[in-house]
C-alpha cells in the first residue's frame, strides 16, 4: 500500500462523522512531502453534488498530541476569521484530518514559478489577507525589547566561531551575524504592534484566488509583535521565489535586496519602515541558515535551493549593513 492509499484509509469513517456521503469520491494528489524532518500527504476529494474536500495526514512526526493542538488551533481560528478553512473531522490516532478546500493557488505557487513583474498582485493581497488576519483577534501597541534576540544570536555567534556549532558558508555567516548585531536597534526604536500570531506563515499556507484570499495551517497562537509572523514569511518568499536579488533594492523595507512594498499597499498594520519587523526579519534569516546541514550530501534539493536562496538574501544584507551604508 503506498502513502496516498494508506491515508484514504481513515476517510469513510470521517466522512461518515462529517454527515457526508462515503461514496463518490474521487481522490487526487495535492502534495507530498517525504523528508527527514516530515511525511505527510495532502490529498484533493472532488464529488459531483458536494464541495471539494481536502484530506491531510501525517504519518510522521508521530506526535498526537500536538497533532491534536494544531487542528484544534485551526478549528479555534475558523470560529472567529471567515478567511480560513474550516475542519469537517480529525483522527487524532491517524493524525489525519478532512476540511473543506479553499479555491485557488498559494503565495508559493503565483510567486515561485513566474518572473518577478508578476509578483506584485499576489504580495498584495497577501499582505490584505495577512493585515485581515492579524486585526481580527484585536491589535495593541507593543515596545518590543531587541536585547533577548540579541544575546541569543550573540551566543549562537560565538558557538560558531568556536566551531561547538557548523553552518554552511560559515564566513559569510558570521560576516552578517557580526553586521545585523552592529545594526540592531535600540529599545527606543522599537515601537511596533502586537497581535495573536499566525504561527506558521509562509507562503504556503496564503492561498489566493481572485480578490479573495484565506490562510491554513496554523501553529501556535501567542500574542507578539507582528514582525514574527511577518519575518517567517518575508524569509520564505525571500528564499524560494525571489530570483533577482538587488543590494540596492528594500533599504527602507524589512528584506535587504528586494522590494516589498507590494506586500505593504495590502497591509496596513504596521509600515515597512518598521525597524522591529526589519530586525527579526535578518534574525530569521539567520535563524532559517542556521537549521541547514552543513554538509551537502546531507542536504536535500529543496534544503540545497533554500540555502542558494538565503546566501543571496545575506550577500544584500551585509551590502546594505556594511559596503552600501558607507558608500552613501
Amino acid at each position: 500500500m503506498n502513502d496516498l492509499q494508506d491515508a484514504l484509509t481513515s476517510l469513510p469513517e470521517m466522512l461518515k462523522a462529517s454527515g457526508l456521503p462515503q461514496d463518490g469520491w474521487t481522490p487526487s494528489l495535492l502534495s507530498r512531502r517525504n523528508d527527514k524532518v516530515m511525511h505527510r500527504v495532502v490529498v484533493g476529494l472532488s464529488h459531483p453534488s458536494h464541495g471539494d474536500l481536502v484530506l491531510k495526514r501525517v504519518f510522521r512526526p508521530v506526535s498526537p498530541t500536538a497533532f491534536s493542538t494544531q487542528a484544534a488551533r485551526q478549528i479555534a481560528v475558523a470560529k472567529g476569521f471567515s478567511d480560513c478553512p474550516s475542519i469537517l473531522a480529525v483522527d487524532e490516532d491517524q493524525q489525519t484530518i478532512l476540511m473543506h478546500r479553499l479555491p485557488g493557488q498559494t503565495l508559493f505557487d503565483l510567486c515561485a514559478f513566474s518572473p518577478m513583474i508578476c509578483h506584485a498582485d499576489p504580495l498584495r493581497r497577501a499582505g490584505a489577507w495577512t493585515d485581515r488576519f492579524h486585526r481580527a483577534f484585536g491589535i495593541s501597541t507593543r515596545q518590543f525589547q531587541p536585547r533577548h534576540a540579541k544575546e541569543h544570536l550573540g551566543s549562537v555567534l560565538k558557538r560558531i566561531e568556536r566551531r561547538e556549532v557548523e553552518v554552511p558558508r560559515r564566513k559569510l555567516f558570521l560576516q552578517l551575524a557580526d553586521a545585523v548585531l552592529a545594526s540592531a536597534p535600540g529599545e527606543q526604536d522599537c515601537g511596533t504592534v502586537a497581535a495573536i500570531s499566525h504561527g506558521d506563515l509562509n507562503c504556503r499556507n496564503i492561498v489566493l484566488q481572485g480578490d479573495a484570499a484565506a490562510g491554513l495551517d496554523f501553529g501556535p497562537g501567542k500574542l507578539l509583535p507582528v514582525g514574527h509572523d511577518l519575518a517567517r514569511l518575508f524569509c520564505h518568499y525571500g528564499a524560494l521565489c525571489v530570483s533577482e536579488v538587488d543590494q540596492k533594492k528594500g533599504r527602507d523595507g524589512p528584506l535587504p535586496g528586494v522590494d516589498l512594498s507590494a506586500f505593504f499597499a495590502g497591509y496596513e498594520v504596521v509600515p515597512m519602515t518598521d525597524r522591529t519587523v526589519r530586525f527579526l526579519t535578518l534574525v530569521r534569516l539567520l535563524r532559517d541558515w542556521q537549521q541547514m546541514p552543513k554538509n551537502r550530501i546531507n542536504r536535500s534539493l529543496a534544503q540545497t535551493e533554500r540555502l542558494t536562496g538565503i546566501a543571496r538574501l545575506a550577500k544584500a544584507a551585509l551590502f546594505q549593513l556594511t559596503e552600501g551604508d558607507s558608500s552613501r
